[in-house]
């Protein structure tokens, strides 16, 4: 089995952890282009490959939590309009096509001629964040405009990891009593 290794494929996105699995999407860097998932079963400490949704390999393709279940995003060059697909079954890997968002185009319009802009997916319930020069939109899923934030210098980043509150009760956390 081919795992990702040296001049090999290049790995898109924070990995995703879902029901003791780690999903990680790569996709080959030169010649013929595909998207792959490599699945870390962490309680059987095994990899298995899983095929993406049916999607062409030359599109953008990010992997991310939506309330529990793994779903995938993909645009044609991460600045068109994104669709959604959820993977319906782990086993046979069968993905479903949920909706597409296309974020409001009057806004973005206006701010293609001073460069480029892209869109994610940064929310279950399907929230989108489009950067584009000096602004930072936010979409809801049908792609109306919720909130509009200006910023001056560097461009923000949207990094592709959640914070959670840990199960896990750590003594450095716990006060002493005396």
């Amino acid at each position: 089995m081919e795992v990702i290794s040296g001049m090999g494929p290049r790995i898109f996105g924070a990995p995703v952890s879902l029901n003791g699995n780690l999903y990680v999407h790569w996709r080959k860097r030169w010649g013929v282009p595909y998207h792959k998932i490599l699945v870390f079963d962490t309680v059987a400490e095994s990899f298995r490959h899983m095929r993406p949704p049916a999607v062409n390999p030359r599109h953008v393709m990010h992997l991310f939590d939506m309330g529990g279940t793994l779903a995938a995003s993909t645009s044609k060059d991460g600045m068109t309009g994104l669709s959604i697909f959820t993977l319906l079954d782990r086993e046979q890997d069968i993905w479903a096509f949920q909706y597409r968002i296309t974020p409001p185009a009057m806004d973005i319009r206006r701010f293609q001629e001073q460069g480029d802009w892209w869109a994610k997916v940064v929310s279950d319930e399907g929230d989108v964040l489009v950067s584009c020069y000096g602004q930072l939109l936010q979409c809801d899923k049908r792609g109306n405009l919720v909130a509009n934030f200006k910023y001056d210098d560097d461009l923000p980043v949207v990094l592709p990891h959640r914070l959670k509150e840990s199960l896990v009760q750590h003594t450095f956390f716990k006060k002493t009593q005396n």
